[in-house]
């Protein structure tokens, strides 16, 4: 997106909503880099562990 846009959607939107978009982008960010890491297990040991460790693992990593 080059100025021209980015500032027309500066004046559309307000600062709050800029802020929100840029940390949901953060976060889904953080979120791929963990789920491209998910083959490490097998669907065997996620299951016996009714995904709990992989719950767990997204929820850390959420919150660093």
């Amino acid at each position: 997106m080059d100025i021209e846009n980015w500032s027309a959607v500066a004046r559309c939107a307000g600062r709050e909503d800029i802020d929100q978009y840029r940390e949901i982008r953060s976060t889904i960010a953080k979120l791929t880099d963990l789920l491209r890491d998910i083959n490490a297990q097998t669907e065997d040991i996620h299951s016996e562990s009714e995904f709990e460790r992989l719950v767990n693992a997204i929820a850390q990593r959420l919150d660093e």
